[in-house]
């Protein structure tokens, strides 16, 4: 039998090599025994079948498109042949059974406590062990079978650091009771290499497509070849190297026993070629592997003839292929064969990598989704961008709507199984406080909304009535103390008095005054009965979670976990469920492992208790790790990992998010025997990070496209590339491509975007950023986002250009009184209601799972103001500001209702003192020619006295103030005599009200009030079409300047946008962006802002000191 080697330069190589395999049939052999292909990766079995295909079929000589009877594996397939040889049918060994016999042999180590202290929990230790201890079998198996022998084999390490290990490892041994897969695979290469003849062993395999391989699997391959004829090829990428490589290495004395030291070498990259040589350090250690077991290698040849084509990539591939730097030659047109995406962040990056394959498909002949690939950088927070981004159809340079067609692959069980993702939601929920949201996420979810038949009216009555009852978090008093907080009369903000404050509200009729059932629970008012069932099911839904949660305050074994978990979905999901198999197939397989545990010894399995938060931990992290459906060759765009795909030949292959914090770091612990004692094929992380661009690289037909973070989202400064793609890119200079030394200018293969989608530097509209380096014009082919560049640069065009002339709409019909007053307190509020249509309601903050302890002082306020006209006694008034549910909870809110009755108490007394008639409310109904009739009430207008009052429990007086000139003018204008007007607020210290006035002078007469006011109508169309911001003083300070004054319009307008609080609150956030520019906002081409503005401050002004204002003529 015999072993042949050959080592090709391109994936492609090894279908000829493959199809003559198959073709080749050995004399006697059964024709029913299929073929068996190992190969590294499900992406290379993907793109290896239909390339079979094309040339073999079914039929001899007909190539008919079919393979039949070849079985393509990966590596792990060696492991199963050797197993089935050696007729081994138990998996003692099995990731969850090591786990299992690791957790119970921490019942009584020594090392527990520290371990559990370093690991958060007792079952975080045992699977990081466990992983662990499954390395060390696969990477360094002659110390797995010193330990089985007794001996801790250690060397010169530290036996106080590391030893621990070898005594924990045994006590696992010990657990398990059968021998681990070193000792066993060791023995049958001993009965291999003897001759002894397996007859379930296969006649002959072929392997291929590697790029390098293990020594324990070279060891075992070497073993069968005794026995079974193999053939064994490699892909590297440079023949060159490959061939160097074998002559540094064709002296060494071949020893499979003692492997030698990569170290030793020095795996030059043979000048001319200047590529770092550890960037494929990996090939090399596999030319010392296969010369220390002194295996003939049959190499490719180095190509010798120049580069085929005139393109940068083209060039590249020959060069590290042949060894001899190909010198790029510059063209006219644009070569787009290599692009390097510099964007602001991921979001921008999928944007801009969109873009890049909609210009490839227009410029690459017949290029095809299913010829594109994107390897992610970080997947999880790629794949739902990429999702987003490619979904649209854009319209293309021939005017058709077209859209990318996408598959994400390579995506874990919890993304890809709906059963999967409930049981992480319910694992959180029943882990967790039980907020209302983690709630919410597993009662709506689809399979158990089919169970319970939820609608969207159902999903609606819940979160009205959570938001009502102000849900904050935790079932009852008992469950909040297994959280921590120890009040055990507390369940204010509870689910438990959610539920009865809305099932009480559905069976009591509504009462005129608040009303307080036993235990203090307040029923919710206006509760439909129609809403009966839909909060039933709530309770429904909420009795399974509910008593789980009380099962979960135990530990248990994980067999017990299992069954229990399992009996929840159950009910959650129904018993016909089928979405939940991935999730029950993995409960069996931990609760075969238990089983196995527990038959092997007679331990009591007391030990093997855990808590379920660490059991929630543990399927949680499977359900997120464990591969779900991998669609690789679909006919679609292909977004996947690194690992599958990355070495696939595609006419374009894109690397998404080449950044800082998605490359391995290759750090271990300090405890971890492979990282103390490095050996010959143990890889480096952060070399395999450079490794993945030149397999992708080499793997491109046509383009490679790379896009990363490369300018600042704050500044919009360049950021310096990651170390490997710089060095790649110094690779490219050393190829011809001209790179400029220093500074802001970047080579010709790298593209400069701009920050947004809808950049006018996008379109080729203007070049405002001059740092945009995008060779080709337009770049983006979104039509929406064409059109807003195109509307903001006419928005925002310079006054030397010709500007577009604003039209005027007509004057409104009607107008109330609350308009006018948003148009005078908020003018820009006002244009985004009624020029654009856009309702910006208040944003409270979000009420997340906290108890509050104190009350939100603006709702406070409110209530306050609304209960301040009623006459109510203290006892009421308490009872009402309790029905608000603005209150914190007990025993905080006594305080806050007796502060907020005494602070009314003071208001009324200060009120009496200066007004003793009641106040009115009066209709107004003002007619002015030409203008919008003027409609509404004004409230607290006292006629006896001629006064005007308005009661606010906010110390903040300034719009109030605007807002009661505004009222005195309306109602001098209505005919009304108007002598002064009161405003009160609290005063500084919070504990009382301090009284402002504003005295109206006789010369204020009914027709300069209506001359006020027809001005400031008059300019009101403005405000619908023009936004016309205040910037705090800034627009007063640019339409009135003074002389000599302190401050600037400008400095008071860099103030506010400076001022995070105020600004990020503002409606010209909202408007202007985060960062505005003085001269954009009061560019006024055609004196509109200044024609608003002038009658606005007219209209608001008064004289006189603060607090005592006179409003005359």
């Amino acid at each position: 039998m015999t072993l042949k080697v050959s080592i090709v330069p391109d994936l492609e190589d090894i279908v000829v090599s493959i199809e003559t395999f198959l073709q080749s049939h050995c004399v006697g052999a059964d024709p029913f025994v299929g073929h068996t292909v190992i190969v590294p990766s499900l992406g290379v079995r993907s793109w290896l079948t239909p390339q079979l295909a094309q040339r073999l079929g079914a039929t001899s000589g007909m190539k008919d498109g079919v393979v039949a009877n070849v079985n393509v594996r990966y590596i792990g397939h060696l492991q199963t042949l050797i197993r089935d040889a050696a007729e081994i049918t138990s998996d003692a060994w099995n990731r969850d059974a090591v786990n299992l016999a690791v957790l119970r042999a921490l019942a009584d180590f020594p090392e527990t406590a520290r371990l559990e202290k370093k690991y958060n929990g007792r079952l975080n230790v045992a699977r990081t062990l466990a992983d662990r201890f499954d390395r060390y079998a696969a990477r360094r198996p002659e110390l797995i079978r010193s330990w089985d022998k007794g001996v801790p084999a250690l060397g010169e390490l530290d036996a106080s650091k590391f030893e621990w290990q070898f005594h924990l490892w045994r006590k696992v041994r010990e657990i398990i009771g059968e021998s681990p897969w070193p000792v066993l695979k060791e023995e049958m290469c001993v009965r291999l290499r003897a001759g002894e003849v397996f007859p379930s062993l296969p006649e002959r395999l072929m392997i291929a497509g590697f790029e390098n391989i293990s020594p324990t699997q070279l060891d075992l391959i070497d073993a069968l070849s005794t026995v079974v004829d193999i053939e064994l090829i490699f892909v590297q990428q440079s023949p060159f190297l490959a061939q160097e490589w074998n002559k540094l290495t064709a002296e060494l004395v071949p020893n499979r026993h003692e492997l030698p030291v990569a170290d030793a070498f020095v795996s030059t990259s043979v000048t001319p070629l200047r590529l770092p040589p550890a960037w494929m350090n990996s090939s090399f250690e596999l030319e010392l592997l296969l010369s220390a077991y002194g295996l003939p290698v049959s190499y490719s040849e180095v190509p010798t003839a120049k580069s085929p084509s005139s393109k940068l990539l083209h060039n590249v591939q020959h060069t590290l292929a042949s060894g001899r730097v190909t010198q790029y030659s510059h063209s006219d047109t644009h070569d787009a064969s290599i692009q390097i995406h510099r964007a602001h962040n991921l979001s921008r990056q999928v944007e801009v990598l969109h873009d890049a394959l909609l210009h490839a498909f227009e410029e690459v002949e017949d290029l095809q989704p299913h010829d594109v690939v994107i390897l992610c950088a970080d997947p999880g927070a790629a794949a739902p961008v990429i999702e987003a981004v490619f979904e649209k159809s854009v319209k293309n340079a021939a005017g058709n709507y077209v859209r990318i067609p996408l598959v994400v692959a390579d995506r874990s069980l919890r993304e890809v199984s709906e059963g999967a993702e409930l049981s992480a939601h319910v694992l959180h929920l029943v882990s967790s406080r039980f907020d209302s949201e983690s709630f919410i996420a597993v009662a709506t979810h689809p399979i158990v909304a089919r169970r319970f038949q939820v609608n969207g009216s159902d999903v609606a009555t819940w979160m009205r009535h959570l938001e009502e009852s102000r849900l904050r978090w935790g079932l009852d008093a008992e469950h909040r103390q297994e959280h921590g907080l120890i009040a055990p009369d507390l369940t204010a903000h509870s689910w438990l008095e959610s539920v009865e404050r809305s099932l009480l509200g559905a069976v009591m009729p509504v009462a005129e005054k608040p009303v307080v059932v036993g235990n203090g629970i307040r029923p919710l008012p206006f509760v439909d009965s129609s809403e009966t069932q839909s909060l039933l099911t709530l309770i429904e839904v909420l009795s399974v979670l509910v008593r789980l949660e009380h099962l979960a305050r135990s530990e248990r074994t994980m067999d017990s976990w299992c069954t229990l978990f399992a009996q929840s979905l159950n009910e959650l999901c129904g018993s016909s469920c089928t979405d939940l198999d991935d999730v029950y197939l993995l409960l069996n397989q931990y609760q075969r492992a238990a089983h196995q545990i527990h038959e092997k010894t007679s331990q009591s399995s007391i030990s093997d208790v855990v808590p379920f938060s660490q059991f929630a931990e543990y399927l949680n992290g499977d359900l997120q790790s464990t591969s779900g459906h991998q669609p690789l060759r679909t006919g679609a765009v292909t977004a996947t990992s690194f690992i599958p795909l990355r070495t696939v030949p595609f006419k374009v292959v894109c690397v998404l998010g080449y950044d800082d914090g998605t490359l391995p770091s290759g750090e271990s612990e300090g405890d971890d025997l492979i990282s103390a004692t490095p050996m010959l094929g143990d890889g480096d992380a952060r070399l395999e990070s450079r490794r993945i661009l030149i397999d992708a690289m080499m793997a491109a037909r046509e383009r490679f496209i790379v896009t990363c973070t490369g300018r600042s989202i704050k500044n919009n400064n360049l950021l310096p590339l990651v170390t490997p793609l710089a060095e790649l890119l110094d690779f490219f200079a050393d190829c011809g491509l001209d790179r400029p030394a220093g500074g802001d200018d970047v080579s010709a293969i790298e593209y400069i975007h701009p920050r947004h989608l809808g950049s006018a530097e996008n379109f080729g509209v203007v070049d405002q950023d001059h740092r945009v380096t995008v060779p080709v014009q337009p770049w983006s082919f979104d039509a929406i986002a064409r059109t807003i560049a195109e509307t903001r640069q006419k928005v925002t065009v310079k006054k030397n250009t010709d500007h577009v002339s604003i039209n005027l709409p007509e004057p409104l019909e009607t107008m109330t009184v609350d308009d006018l007053e948003r148009l005078v307190l908020k003018p820009l509020d006002y244009y985004l209601r009624k020029g654009l249509g856009i309702w910006r309601p208040w944003v409270y903050d979000v009420e997340d799972a906290t108890l509050p302890i104190s009350a939100d002082e603006r709702k406070l306020g409110w209530a306050c103001r609304d209960l301040f006209n009623e006459q109510l006694t203290e006892a009421d008034m308490a009872s009402m500001l309790r029905s608000k549910d603005i209150l914190p909870v007990a025993p905080f809110d006594d305080k806050v209702i007796k502060d907020a009755i005494e602070l009314m108490r003071a208001f009324r007394k200060k009120y009496n003192e200066s007004n003793q008639s009641a106040p009115t409310s009066e209709d107004i109904a003002l007619e002015i020619s030409g203008l919008p009739e003027l409609t509404g009430v004004i409230n607290g207008f006292h006629v006896e006295e001629k006064t005007l009052t308005y009661v606010s429990f906010e110390d903040k007086y300034t719009k109030d103030l605007m807002r009661m000139v505004l009222r005195i003018l309306i109602l001098i204008a209505n005919g009304k005599s108007v002598e002064k007007a009161l405003m009160y607020h609290v005063n500084s210290n919070g504990r009382g009200t301090t009284e402002r006035s504003i005295t109206v002078s006789p010369s204020l007469t009914k027709d300069v009030a209506l001359d006020r006011l027809r001005n400031f109508l008059a300019v009101e169309p403005i405000a619908r079409v023009v936004a016309c911001p205040l910037f705090d003083k800034a627009t007063e300070a640019w339409c009135f300047p003074v002389q000599d004054a302190g401050k600037t319009a400008e400095d008071y307008f860099d103030e506010f946008v400076a001022n995070d609080r105020r600004y990020k609150n503002s409606e010209e956030l909202v408007i202007y962006g985060s960062s505005p520019e003085f001269n954009d906002v009061y560019e006024d081409p055609q004196g509109l802002l200044r024609t608003f503005f002038t009658p606005y401050f007219e209209i608001i002004r008064v004289s006189g000191k603060t607090g005592k204002w006179e409003l005359s003529a």
